[in-house]
């Protein structure tokens, strides 16, 4: 009784210090890798709390290990595009000016209740109120109603790296751009936001 009883408490608090080190976000709020690793520690952690005949390191080192590897995904992720797009995901839009992007619905098996559900809750009644609605990839929904299209942020920097997309969407050139940031190198930029009326915000590294 006493074994198990000492076996419990290393384990909660190796899965408490794993949780804490990998972050503070909601159920809701995790990344798909994420949940996965908070569920996987949850099952490893139980076994040897169980299982007396286990030895304690049976549990600790898959804890140890997932954490480790969460840690280094994280990191990998943060540096590279490509990685955080294939871990994570990309946001997409789902409606634009007013109108459900029928075909991204189907690739990603949202429907329209799903969608309008999450607009009512925030106090958006219709998708025609809606100039552009984003669904991240935490599995929430970012909306932009129509009167607030001119302030709408599109990233045009992020870490050093340009995202031409967004340039191509607001109609603006690298070259107007690196005016635009005027002694300020793209690579010195860790975020540089633009919005159509009021122009561009730069955040150096």
């Amino acid at each position: 009784m006493i074994i198990s009883f000492i076996r419990t408490i290393i384990l909660y608090f190796a899965v408490i210090v794993s949780m804490r080190i990998m972050g503070k976000r909601q159920i809701g709020e995790m990344q798909p890798f994420e949940l996965v690793v908070t569920l996987m520690l949850s099952d490893l952690a139980a076994v040897p709390m169980q299982e007396t005949g286990i030895p304690l390191l049976a549990g600790l080192v898959p804890v140890c290990t997932l954490l480790v590897l969460e840690v280094v995904l994280s990191f990998i992720s943060m540096k590279s595009k490509r990685a955080r797009a294939f871990l994570l995901g990309r946001p997409a839009i789902i409606i634009r000016g007013g109108k459900l992007d029928r075909a991204e619905m189907q690739r990603l098996r949202i429907n329209i209740d799903d969608i309008e559900d999450e607009l009512r809750k925030k106090d958006i009644k219709s998708v025609d109120e809606v100039e552009i609605a984003i669904l991240e990839t935490d599995g929430n929904i970012s909306a932009f109603p129509k009167s607030d299209n001119a302030s709408l942020p599109y990233t045009f920097i992020s870490d050093g790296r340009i995202i031409e997309e967004n340039l191509g969407k607001c109609g603006v050139s690298k070259k107007q751009l690196r005016k635009m940031l005027g002694a300020v190198r793209p690579e010195d930029v860790f975020l540089a936001t633009y919005t159509r009326d009021g122009g561009l915000t730069v955040q150096k590294k």
